[in-house]
């Protein structure tokens, strides 16, 4: 049985093969191959969030670069790799009567029974709609959007959480403290928004989302008599804890310079692929010499409405075993 560790900000599938490794392994593989094989060989899990007049589908999109060229599948569902296993993330919706309340489940593809998430914080009312956006999801976190909806009612909530105590009693949303890199701080302002936090280790109606090319925090506010209310930027890095891997080979504006339509981007630890997506596709491009190509190796169209919401990398020979997952996930489903 393989495990799923962390190394250089991205998770690896281990497996034993050999009672004595370090016997065999100058026979078997030469350090200059290994070496070379970490620098050729990437792939990424995209989780791909969708708007409908119902609520929100999901996708995953598995993109890799062979060393030769780069290679796309698609999943019907968020495909969540973890420590223990590779999980399907769903939400399905209850109907009450004439309402409806959304619940996230995890689901273990090894074949262990779907984990059934509790409410976190919604109404209880009967006669309030209860609908749950993923806006984030990584390897021990989520962030969510809840939205409320009654005849007299109607609200937002934020909210980051463990995937693990997500569902346990008194287990509630994290603070902006836990998921932000800054621990030296305690406060933030926002005097021009009228956002004023006294406690990052306290506040929690945050979430993450996608900003120009970078995972960002953000919370909902109001100014000061108004109803209105506006995302806001919080300046603060997300924690590595949270998103691992966070980074672009060039600046966003050398993207926007390759593609004037960009809207999120991607870059592998390797930084030997760079993923660019607008309003109407996703593009993968090899990076050669240190330069984005000029013409992208892949493809693939979207709908306008579209949104990443993950972004899990795996390195060298691992590429093969997370192929070889959804292509059986893929082949399982027909």
């Amino acid at each position: 049985k393989g495990i799923l560790v962390i190394q250089d900000d991205v998770l690896l599938y281990l497996e034993k093969i050999d009672n004595n490794p370090m016997e065999n392994i100058n026979e078997k593989t030469g350090v200059d191959e290994i070496a070379d094989s970490e620098k050729i060989s990437n792939g990424v899990l995209i989780g791909i969030k969708d708007k409908t007049d119902e609520g929100f589908t999901y996708k995953t999109l598995w993109i890799a670069y062979d060393g030769k060229k780069i290679y796309s599948k698609e999943v019907p569902f968020l495909l969540l790799p973890r420590k223990n296993g590779f999980f399907k993330v769903s939400i399905h919706r209850e109907y009450i009567e004439n309402n409806y309340k959304d619940n996230i489940e995890f689901t273990f593809l090894s074949g262990n029974p779907s984990e059934k998430q509790a409410d976190l914080k919604v109404s209880k009312e009967p006669n309030i709609n209860v609908s749950k956006e993923i806006n984030f999801i990584g390897n021990d976190y989520i962030s969510i959007k809840i939205h409320e909806e009654g005849e007299d009612h109607r609200a937002e909530k934020l909210g980051t959480y463990l995937i693990d105590t997500m569902n346990m009693e008194g287990k509630g949303a994290v603070s902006l403290g836990n998921i932000s890199e800054q621990k030296n701080i305690t406060k933030f302002n926002n005097d021009t928004q009228g956002l004023h936090i006294e406690d990052i280790n306290k506040f929690t109606d945050v979430s993450i989302k996608r900003n120009q090319g970078r995972w960002q925090i953000y919370t909902v506010h109001s100014k000061k008599d108004e109803s209105i209310e506006n995302n806001i930027n919080i300046p603060l890095k997300v924690s590595k804890n949270v998103a691992r891997y966070d980074r672009l080979f060039t600046s966003w504006q050398g993207i926007k310079n390759q593609v004037p339509s960009a809207e999120d981007a991607l870059s592998s630890p390797n930084k030997n692929m760079t993923i660019i997506k607008t309003k109407s596709s996703l593009y993968g491009y090899k990076i050669e010499d240190g330069k984005i190509s000029e013409s992208p190796e892949l493809t693939i169209s979207l709908n306008g409405d579209e949104e990443i919401v993950m972004a899990e990398w795996a390195m060298a020979e691992f590429v093969g075993y997370w192929t070889e997952q959804v292509n059986s996930l893929l082949k399982s489903s027909k």
